[in-house]
């Protein structure tokens, strides 16, 4: 669908979305809301799966979680996951959960910065520069935190099942079992 009209002189947004996927091109339609309002994505496949399309989003997340050390591991771990679906996938949580970014030395940074420019990989340069634009109108990534979620009574080898990235107007919420889904919502704190 369009909203608006593409003509060059008027804000617009093209939204594309089917099952497992709800992405936006916006034209800067919507001031200070990156692709013009939230966005979902996944893939029906175990997200730890060599086929699974997102397989190199959580593998750049655990080179994070790999960087931290065991201090840092046990804080980012945390309890009362928010969930992974709509709405819960975009709602911040209060106080926000896991390991402030802030408390990283410049190694842990520069890995977590690598990331959130991967995870932007596959969106228009112009969308993910105005993601990190936002994200440091609104305090800079020092004031993300990053969360790592193990699902009660999991048996499995899995260090986690769920990381969640968040900070003022901002979630990265993605789940890799049993098969990805990913909220993402940027606003202007």
């Amino acid at each position: 669908m369009i909203f608006g009209e593409p003509d060059g002189k008027s804000p617009f947004a093209w939204v594309f979305s089917g099952h497992h996927l709800t992405l936006r091109c916006d034209g800067n339609s919507e001031p200070g809301a990156a692709w013009g309002g939230p966005i979902y994505y996944g893939h029906s496949v175990n997200g730890y799966d060599k086929n699974n399309v997102c397989l190199y989003q959580t593998e750049q997340v655990q080179t994070v979680f790999d960087v931290l050390n065991e201090k840092q591991r046990a804080k980012a771990m945390a309890t009362n996951n928010p969930g992974d679906t709509h709405p819960a996938g975009f709602a911040p949580t209060n106080p926000r959960h896991g390991l402030p970014i802030a408390e990283l030395n410049a190694e842990q940074k520069a890995a977590v910065e690598k990331t959130m420019r991967t995870l932007l990989d596959p969106f228009r340069k112009e969308d993910a520069d105005e993601v990190m634009q936002l994200v440091k109108a609104n305090g800079g990534m020092d004031h993300v935190n990053i969360a790592f979620y193990k699902d009660d009574g999991a048996s499995d080898k899995v260090r986690w099942h769920f990381w969640r990235l968040e900070g003022p107007g901002f979630v990265w919420n993605f789940r890799p079992l049993p098969h990805v889904h990913c909220f993402v919502n940027v606003l202007q704190a």
